[in-house]
């Protein structure tokens, strides 16, 4: 039997008699020994984040065609929700928000499984990764920009250090940082440490004034960190600060009368 091609397949019985006379008869039937499922990739990498865990979690995959009206069990730390195989083979459902909200952060296993009208049965174990508890979410910290939060005509003359320390984020991670807007990138080492420098090249161009250094990181599940600290540029002749002496006498001459 299981040499047979799954699908419909004919039986042919002859015989004859003793006489010699032949007879002989047909019939069909079904071989179906097979059943396919798959699970698809959830969240889009397979990972939760916060703002993820926040909406119903979409699970979907696909089964044959022929298994139309069929239920899909998914399974998830011991609680079920079922489907049904739609038309194209397509099937999809949602774990409640409440139902991830519960869970604490880490691996878990998804179970799917299927049983089609012959009786065949498969299941399917499809991994996530949970990363959305409190405790676990990034932190982004910039250091005060120029040492106190002001440029001066000096410091100017050089390049602008940027830096600053994170907390829950994967080294490697790229932390984006605008000042007057543009864009810089500084890439997280293994101790959560980061740093970029501005050319002097643009600190030329910018303006004498308030502004705002804004940093940005993600972790690897997504989840967002941000900050920001003040720079005060005083770097224009026109701002920079002037002294004078008054004279000390009518002819700065101190005599001895004056005196």
């Amino acid at each position: 039997m299981q040499a047979l091609s799954q699908g419909s397949v004919t039986i042919v019985v002859k015989a004859q008699d003793i006489a010699g006379n032949p007879a002989s008869t047909s019939d069909s039937f079904m071989v179906d020994t097979l059943v396919n499922l798959t699970v698809g990739v959830v969240a889009g990498d397979d990972i939760i984040n916060a703002a993820e865990a926040g909406a119903p979690m979409v699970v979907s995959g696909t089964a044959d065609a022929a298994d139309s009206g069929r239920i899909v069990t998914v399974t998830l730390e011991g609680t079920s929700y079922t489907t049904t195989v739609q038309s194209d083979g397509n099937w999809s459902l949602s774990i409640p928000s409440v139902d991830i909200a519960a869970l604490a952060d880490g691996p878990y296993t998804l179970n799917a499984s299927l049983s089609d009208a012959a009786g065949n049965s498969i299941s399917v174990d499809h991994t996530i990764t949970l990363s959305a508890g409190a405790a676990n979410l990034p932190t982004l910290t910039v250091s005060p920009v120029s040492g106190d939060g002001y440029l001066n005509a000096s410091e100017a003359g050089s390049p602008l250090t940027l830096s600053g320390t994170s907390t829950h984020v994967e080294e490697g991670q790229m932390v984006i940082l605008t000042l007057n807007g543009v864009t810089y990138s500084a890439t997280v080492d293994a101790s959560g440490n980061w740093s970029t420098t501005v050319p002097v090249a643009d600190l030329n161009n910018i303006t004498d004034g308030d502004y705002q250094v804004t940093a940005t990181v993600s972790d690897a599940a997504g989840n967002p960190a941000s900050d920001s600290k003040p720079l005060v540029l005083i770097t224009d002749s026109a701002s920079l600060p002037t002294l004078s002496v008054d004279p000390v006498t009518a002819d700065d001459i101190v005599s001895a009368n004056e005196s």
